[in-house]
C-alpha cells in the first residue's frame, strides 16, 4: 500500500478516538513530593541523579539516610553522596555553586533506615507529609544472593511492612523495586501478574507449569500444595530458625568448640590465646558460625519452595506482603543490573 492511499483510506477516518488522557510525567510530577527509600545505594543514586535531571520541577526529595557514627543524614549526604559523577549531568546543568544550592532546594536528607518502624522517619516529617505526599519509593534491598537469612528478611520482608506502615501514615501509594528472577526455576513465558497468584513457584497451578533444574538433589520438578505456603507464616517460621540458630550459640558444647577453634585460629596466626586477642577471636568465631548456619537454613528453604537463592525469595514474600497490604502500589522489576548504556555516563 502506498503513502497516499494510507493517508487518503476512508476508514481511517472510522477509527474511534483513544479515551484515555496522555500521560505527561514532567507535568504529573510538578511541584509532587517523595520520600525515597534506599537512595544512596548503587541502583538509588542513579534513580535520584535520573530523577532530578529529567523532571527539574519536582517538588521535593526526602531521602532517607542511614546515621554513621557522628555523622548526620545531611553530613553524610554532602560528603559520601553529593560527590558522586552520578550527579554529573546534573552540575553541567548547574554548574558551580548553583548544583549545591539546586540540590538544597529538592532534596532534604532524613535519618531513617527500613528495618525501623515507619522507617524510623522522624515524627514531624511524618506529620508534615501526611496527605501531602505523592509517593514512597523503595529503591532498597540486600542484592547478595544468599546472604543470612535475617539480614535478607530484615530488608526485603520486614522492610516492607514497615514501608506500608509509612505508606498507610502518609496516605501515599508505593513505588517497590523488587526483581524479574522472583519466577525462580519455572520456565518460559512468565507474565505479569498478582505476586499472590503464584506464591512459590514449585506452586500447585502455576501457569506452564514448567520447571527447570534439579538443584541439589531437590525435585523443583514437582509441585506443591499451595495451602502449606503463607507469606507471614514463612517470616514467622524463620523467625523461629533464626532465634534457634542464635540460642544453639550458648551451649555448652559448642562454647567449648567455639573457644577450641578461637585459640586454634589464634595459633596459627602467631598471636597470643589470651585477653582481649581471644575475646575478639572468639566472638568473630561465633559471628561466623550463626552467619553461616542462616545462610544455610535460607538456602534450604528458598531451593525448596522453588527459588535459586535467599535474596529472589525474600523478595518475593515482600511482594506478597505488599500485594495483601491494601496500599496502593507498582512494582519494579530490574533484571541483572551492572552498567550504564548512557545515563549517567556510558560504562
Amino acid at each position: 500500500m502506498s503513502a497516499m492511499s494510507m493517508t487518503t483510506d476512508p476508514s481511517a477516518s472510522l477509527a474511534p478516538a483513544d479515551p484515555r488522557p496522555s500521560l505527561h510525567p514532567s507535568k504529573l510530577f510538578a511541584g509532587k513530593r517523595f520520600v525515597v527509600v534506599g537512595g544512596t545505594g548503587f541502583l538509588g543514586k542513579v534513580w535520584v541523579s535520573m530523577f532530578l535531571h529529567r523532571f527539574p520541577d519536582i517538588g521535593h526529595l526526602y531521602l532517607m539516610v542511614r546515621p554513621k557514627g557522628d555523622q548526620t543524614p545531611e553530613a553524610r549526604f554532602w560528603a559520601e553522596i553529593a560527590p558522586s559523577p552520578v550527579f554529573d549531568p546534573i552540575r553541567e546543568k548547574f554548574p558551580g555553586a548553583a548544583f549545591e544550592e539546586h540540590l538544597r532546594d529538592k532534596i532534604t536528607p532524613v535519618a531513617g533506615d527500613v528495618v525501623h518502624p515507619l522507617l524510623g522517619l522522624d515524627e514531624a516529617v511524618i506529620a508534615s507529609l501526611k496527605g501531602k505526599c505523592a509517593g514512597v519509593v523503595n529503591v532498597a534491598g540486600v542484592v547478595d544472593f544468599d546472604p543470612p537469612l535475617d539480614e535478607a528478611l530484615d530488608v526485603n520482608a520486614f522492610g516492607v511492612n514497615n514501608l506500608i506502615e509509612l505508606a498507610r501514615a502518609l496516605d501515599a501509594p508505593v513505588m517497590h523495586t523488587s526483581t524479574c528472577y522472583v519466577a525462580g526455576y519455572r520456565a518460559g513465558l512468565i507474565e505479569e501478574a498478582d505476586p499472590r497468584e503464584v506464591p512459590f513457584p514449585r506452586a500447585d497451578g502455576a501457569p506452564r507449569g514448567k520447571l527447570i533444574s534439579k538443584p541439589e538433589g531437590i525435585p523443583v520438578d514437582r509441585k506443591l500444595e499451595r495451602s502449606h505456603w503463607d507469606p507471614q507464616n514463612e517470616i514467622a517460621e524463620c523467625l523461629d530458625v533464626i532465634e534457634s540458630t542464635r540460642h544453639r550459640c550458648e551451649d555448652q558444647f559448642r562454647q567449648s568448640l567455639f573457644l577450641d577453634e578461637a585459640k586454634r585460629r589464634l595459633g596459627e596466626r602467631g598471636e597470643p590465646c589470651r585477653g582481649q586477642a581471644l575475646e575478639d577471636e572468639l566472638r568473630e568465631v561465633k559471628r561466623r558460625f550463626v552467619r553461616d548456619k542462616l545462610t544455610e537454613a535460607g538456602h534450604e528453604r528458598a531451593l525448596y519452595w522453588g527459588w535459586p537463592n535467599i535474596y529472589t525469595y525474600t523478595k518475593s514474600i515482600g511482594e506478597q506482603v505488599l500485594a495483601a497490604s491494601g496500599v496502593p502500589f507498582t512494582i519494579v522489576r530490574p533484571a541483572v543490573v551492572e552498567s550504564a548504556s548512557f545515563y549517567p555516563f556510558p560504562g
